[in-house]
């Protein structure tokens, strides 16, 4: 456990110095947007009717996108993708998947289950294209500093109570 907190320590300490080499040297990271700007947050539209363009225009690109309610405001999930997949990625959280019942006995592990699903009526998304090496890097920081509903990895653990 103690191991695990140092790492996490390493892993925020080393976050932390990429943010100040990224402040000292802007660069475009978007289309046309400087890596400062804010994120423009977008409807998916609905059920049933094809992705918008900005949408579609995500194939072969790289980046992270951040999913919120469209009411509230909450930030649901933070997500990547570094293989210039970031339009297949995205829109699979928007897919209807259905889970066989071997998955509910536990049949499966974890690498099965399909992932959490939103109704793209209810959310909207904002993307920040990035290098394929930037994506990673970039996802850990919107997740820390976010702190999604959805996402586990970079959230704070609960202190252990010793008994």
């Amino acid at each position: 456990m103690r191991d695990r907190r140092q790492a996490v320590r390493v892993a925020l300490i080393v976050l932390d110095a990429l943010d100040a080499i990224d402040r000292a040297r802007p660069e475009i990271v978007g289309d046309d947007e400087p890596r400062n700007s804010g994120m423009t947050f977008r409807p998916v539209g609905e059920r049933a009717e094809p992705y918008p363009d900005w949408v579609r225009n995500l194939r072969g690109k790289s980046g992270v996108y951040i999913i919120r309610d469209r009411k509230t405001h909450e930030v649901l999930y933070v997500g990547e993708s570094h293989s210039a997949r970031l339009h297949a990625t995205l829109t699979r959280h928007f897919q209807t998947w259905r889970r066989w019942k071997g998955y509910w006995r536990g049949q499966y592990g974890e690498g099965h289950d399909p992932g959490l699903t939103y109704e793209r009526d209810r959310v909207e998304v904002a993307v920040r294209i990035t290098a394929a090496s930037r994506a990673l890097d970039t996802e850990a920081r919107f997740i820390r500093r976010l702190q999604p509903r959805d996402n586990l990895l970079g959230q704070p653990e609960e202190e252990a109570v010793p008994f």
